[in-house]
């Protein structure tokens, strides 16, 4: 709605003037100050910023109305696990002032970056990737991972298993997992290149004198790849005290398009297919569509899986010398009779704590699965484990019962995953993979696969639940990947990265203390399974807020008035 339409509204007694509107933004502009909201929302919290860049009418036929600058962000979460609260704000009506009055220092000051002659980046020496790859313990709570799969085969028909993040975020939603909401600052927006190494200068001063101002010695930062490389160029160059970290949700998209790299050709595209349309199995396949991708690979994964704990079951008499073979048509009729949920966004795209809901999607993967004579990948008739590794009745009958209870909320999931059945499990499916793997190269692909996926997992579940050790476990698996399939870029920027990281302790002892208590991921809700990425959390709430309607880029539009 223009100006005549709000006056004439105003005339008619439904509204107030434009002008009135135009008054009172410019209030409360002039009302808050950035200096005082700082100090009243963040002090007594772990604050980190984010930076990203903003476009607005990249391609345009004239070339004008266009907009590609940096958006910046201050994400804080309270240290000792108390809400964040915050005074109301009394707008006191101004007087009308002229834009450049109105916005005079209140944006960022643009200092110009002059290179060195020696880089910075010439300083630092990369360890050998051995020396990355640190002894570790994974967390018990993994196991949950396999009894999970398990629900597919020994699950209850009557209670449907949800997807993998579903089931996670349902069996830690207890009053023992509960934890503090962050808060999100917006900061001014710098009317640069992002990649222009001023630009990202600037924007590592004005976070330096941010922290300052609530007594942080040592800022954290965190840039997609490309500004992230700059940025630790011109911190090493001149000497600054700033940790800077990488983005993870484009790490995670990145790593996926990885895993389709490497399983093209495959018949990986044809299982997808059975979902979506070709057309999306390609942007799936690149890792860009990162819902749909997250649902695929979570999908296909579940149905190797699912063969495989079908394989080291034990059966009849009569029917061991099938018992490699997975029973397709026996999976159809569980499937459709166990059905599930989904929740899924206006655009159509699977959210983060989603179930899924098409009964037979599974059964297509499943059936799709399998090679022109009817076998599953890389499962062959002949492989077969000794009935004193299989798994008995007795022992599913038991983990279905575990499932149950730990679904119902009725047995801890501590206690669940230290069952012995649990552990005869996972040791018959161990030692059945190795077989398969020397036995079938078709196999050793497949499990190969699975693997990548956990990985995928891995780094899912360190950021939900805010485990840093298991974070940067995740982040050492994928080097390898990203260097074989040609992510040259993240094979670089991730190995430097995870070695910054690992110094942490020595070199910024302060910041390493915040990350261990699980500051590093930010949650927007009180859930324990709901840490995310500080990149992602720029792009659904700063982005999202610029780009949707009534935002800059629909509705008001990016100019210079108020």
């Amino acid at each position: 709605m223009g100006q005549d339409g709000s006056d004439e509204l105003s005339r008619l007694g439904f509204s107030i003037t434009y002008d009135e509107v135009n008054r009172y933004k410019q209030s409360v502009i002039a009302s808050e100050s950035l200096d005082s909201i700082l100090t009243e929302y963040l002090p007594g919290t772990f604050t980190q910023w984010v930076a990203d860049n903003i476009d607005h009418n990249l391609a345009t036929l004239d070339g004008q109305g266009t907009f590609h600058g940096m958006g910046i962000i201050a994400v804080s979460t309270p240290k000792g696990g108390t809400a964040l609260t915050s005074n109301s704000l009394v707008i006191k009506r101004q007087k009308r002032m002229k834009v450049s009055e109105l916005v005079k220092d209140r944006g960022v000051s643009i200092v110009q970056y002059i290179s060195p002659i020696k880089k910075g980046l010439s300083s630092v020496t990369f360890k050998p990737i051995r020396e990355l790859q640190v002894p570790y313990t994974l967390p018990s709570e993994l196991s949950c991972n396999l009894l999970w799969h398990a629900g597919w085969v020994l699950g209850d028909e009557a209670i449907p298993r949800p997807n993998w993040s579903g089931f996670m975020q349902h069996i830690f939603s207890d009053d023992d997992h509960l934890h503090s909401k962050g808060k999100v600052l917006f900061l001014p927006i710098i009317d640069l290149n992002p990649s222009d190494e001023t630009c990202i200068y600037s924007t590592l001063l004005y976070i330096q004198r941010q922290a300052e101002k609530l007594d942080i010695s040592t800022p954290c930062l965190t840039f997609d790849q490309p500004l992230w490389l700059k940025a630790v160029e011109i911190i090493k160059a001149k000497s600054m005290n700033i940790v800077c970290r990488l983005g993870g949700f484009r790490t995670l998209m990145s790593f996926m398009g990885s895993i389709g790299s490497v399983m093209k050709g495959s018949g990986i595209e044809q299982a997808m297919e059975t979902v979506y349309s070709s057309n999306v199995v390609t942007h799936i396949i690149s890792g860009k569509a990162i819902s749909r991708a997250l649902r695929s690979h979570m999908l296909i994964e579940a149905a190797l899986v699912a063969k495989l704990i079908k394989s080291v079951l034990m059966t009849d008499s009569s029917d061991i010398e099938e018992s490699a073979q997975f029973d397709i048509d026996d999976d159809i009729q569980y499937d459709s009779d166990a059905g599930a949920r989904i929740e899924s966004d206006s655009d159509g795209d699977v959210e983060g704590g989603v179930e899924l809901n098409e009964s037979d999607t599974y059964t297509e993967l499943a059936s799709d699965c399998t090679d022109e004579e009817n076998q599953t990948i890389g499962i062959e008739r002949n492989v077969d484990l000794g009935p004193e590794h299989k798994v008995d009745a007795a022992i599913a009958e038991k983990i279905q019962s575990l499932f149950k209870e730990v679904f119902n909320k009725s047995k801890p999931v501590s206690t669940a995953i230290s069952s012995r059945e649990l552990a005869k499990l996972e040791n018959s499916l161990d030692l059945y993979k190795d077989m398969l793997a020397e036995r079938s190269p078709t196999a050793k692909l497949w499990l190969q696969y699975i693997d990548y996926v956990e990985i995928l997992k891995l780094f899912i579940w360190s950021e939900r639940t805010a485990n840093w050790n298991l974070h940067l476990v995740a982040v050492g698996k994928m080097l390898n990947l990203f260097a074989a399939t040609g992510h040259i870029n993240y094979a670089k920027s991730a190995r430097l990265y995870l070695q910054e990281m690992q110094e942490l302790p020595t070199n910024h002892p302060s910041v390493y203390q915040y990350f261990e208590q699980g500051h590093h991921a930010v949650r927007r809700s009180s859930r324990h399974w709901a840490g995310l990425w500080t990149d992602l959390v720029i792009e659904q709430v700063m982005m999202r807020s610029i780009k949707s309607r009534g935002g800059l880029t629909r509705g008001r539009g990016m100019t210079e008035s108020v």
